[in-house]
């Protein structure tokens, strides 16, 4: 029963979660919050959990993952900075990437961009306005094979935007004051030309390096 009077304290201990009192039980908490992180979140950084559940991931790992695929279908994502789920079917994912259009370009080739960023000065934060600069050079390079109104004056800072919300979203980048900084799971993504194309491709082939690809110039068929 909750007896608190005040509303932000009611609130509080509606969602509070009492101290476990046995081993087994802790372990048990434990778990369910993992899973849970593990299914709720794109990328679930290592840096980002307690001393505590860094202990027990690292401990039941593999046990862990593997009941999360059986159980689900996600196949698992091991890096040295975290760990991601990845729906590689669609069927559970709420943010598409890569997703096929002029926005999914924008948001793949700046995710290249930031990558390249981040190798350079891990942890810098990238201003706002050199990410429009960038996209305005994007829109000029590819403007034949965008929508039309990408074109327009100041287009650049709406299509910005929705890149950054889309990256920000799949935690591979977190925004600050300044503008944006790219966390360390962007770096999996890259940009290749396309093999067989004889001249420049107008618009380049972004394949993850985990494998994933979108050919972004023939109708985004998946690879």
């Amino acid at each position: 029963t909750v007896e608190a009077t005040g509303l932000e304290e009611r609130l509080r201990l509606l969602v509070d979660e009492p101290m476990p009192e046995t081993e087994e039980a802790r372990n048990r908490r434990l778990r369910t919050r993992l899973v849970r992180r593990l299914l709720d979140d794109p990328v679930v950084y290592y840096e980002d959990l307690s001393d505590e559940e860094r202990a027990y991931l690292t401990g039941q790992r593999h046990l862990l993952l593997t009941e999360i695929e059986n159980a689900t279908g996600l196949v698992r994502e091991v890096r040295r900075e975290g760990i991601a789920m990845a729906d590689e079917r669609g069927e559970l994912t709420d943010v598409g990437f890569p997703e096929e259009g002029t926005e999914g370009h924008v948001t793949l080739l700046l995710a290249e961009h930031l990558a390249e960023q981040a190798r350079r000065a891990p942890g810098r934060v990238v201003a706002r306005s050199a990410l429009e600069g960038f996209v305005c050079e994007c829109i000029a390079q590819h403007r034949t094979h965008w929508r039309k109104d990408a074109s327009e004056p100041g287009a650049e800072v709406g299509l910005t935007e929705t890149a950054i919300e889309r990256l920000e979203a799949l935690r591979l980048v977190a925004r600050t004051a300044e503008g944006v900084v790219p966390l360390s799971a962007i770096a999996r993504y890259t940009l290749e030309p396309l093999a067989d194309a004889p001249t420049p491709a107008p618009a380049r082939r972004a394949q993850r390096q985990l494998g994933l690809g979108l050919d972004l110039d023939t109708g985004g068929k998946r690879r």
